[in-house]
């Protein structure tokens, strides 16, 4: 049986009308931050695109995803929530945007390049600086490989979370690349972990190797991840895609104002990601 508002104590209540309250205020902020900065056709158009969106709606947004055997990305992980797709789009297939050239004011994708190869997410990033026009940005966060080196470096055992007793050089495997799936063509056990980092010079080049033998079909059907990028690897490959303005970024500190609202914007793992800007000029 749920309890209902009269069961709750008062300062539960209190906490949830101040929550609700900030949310009106914020509400009216961001409101007036995109009606101030963007054009009437660009709101009513809706040019701003959320690449790998997970649960995000926002009314001037539209998301581009891809879907597994007909079903979202939430509905084949089971997650609870239904997924709003206005853009078919498949990142490992290097598909197309179909968004003409030059239209989109703001990109924006969270924790969605790991879930890529190298050649899958350059073909992206030459996409994305094919659609935004001039002074658009385009806002990537993902997992900081770099963090997981140092953690693994150091031996923290806590810095991946549901740890166990698996080593940390395990959980860096785990989370860039599908080595460790017991359908993998080639697996690594947690016992293997550490000797498979030392028979290469350094862990980036151990993670390469990763995510060269992750399997595609496999990738295409469960979509996990299969890659590791840190600021200077998504630099490197900004760069290459055509942008020259590129900004090494924090939770909350985008040079876009409407990707500082982490209601809807780098709401996934602040503690294990880093966060990068580029500006299309």
């Amino acid at each position: 049986m749920q309890p209902t508002a009269t069961d709750l104590p008062e300062r539960y209540l209190r906490l949830a009308r101040r929550q609700w309250e900030e949310d009106q205020r914020l509400d009216a902020h961001y409101d007036a931050v995109y009606r101030g900065l963007y054009s009437r056709s660009d709101l009513k158009e809706r040019r701003f695109v959320n690449f790998g969106p997970g649960s995000f709606r926002h009314r001037f947004w539209r998301n581009a995803d891809r879907r597994y055997d007909g079903k979202t990305w939430s509905e084949q992980r089971d997650r609870g929530y239904e997924m709003q797709i206005d853009i078919e789009w498949n990142l490992i297939q290097q598909t197309k945007v179909a968004v003409p050239d030059s239209s989109i004011q703001v990109v924006y994708c969270s924790h969605l390049v790991e879930h890529g190869w190298d050649d899958d997410v350059r073909v992206f990033m030459k996409e994305v600086h094919r659609i935004l026009a001039k002074g658009g940005v385009f806002r990537i966060t993902c997992p900081d490989t770099a963090l997981g080196v140092r953690a693994m470096r150091r031996g923290d055992r806590f810095y991946f979370p549901k740890q166990g007793e698996r080593p940390t050089s395990y959980l860096l495997l785990e989370h860039s690349s599908l080595i460790t799936h017991p359908e993998n063509p080639t697996r690594v056990r947690p016992e293997e972990a550490d000797g498979f980092f030392k028979s290469f010079p350094d862990e980036y080049a151990a993670l390469d190797e990763a995510s060269r033998l992750s399997d595609r079909s496999l990738q295409d059907r469960i979509g996990a991840h299969v890659n590791w990028f840190t600021i200077e690897k998504l630099t490197r490959f900004l760069q290459e895609a055509g942008f020259s303005r590129i900004y090494r970024s924090g939770h909350r500190q985008s040079i876009a104002p409407i990707l500082r609202d982490v209601r809807y914007f780098d709401k996934t793992d602040a503690e294990m990601s880093c966060y990068i800007d580029a500006l299309r000029t």
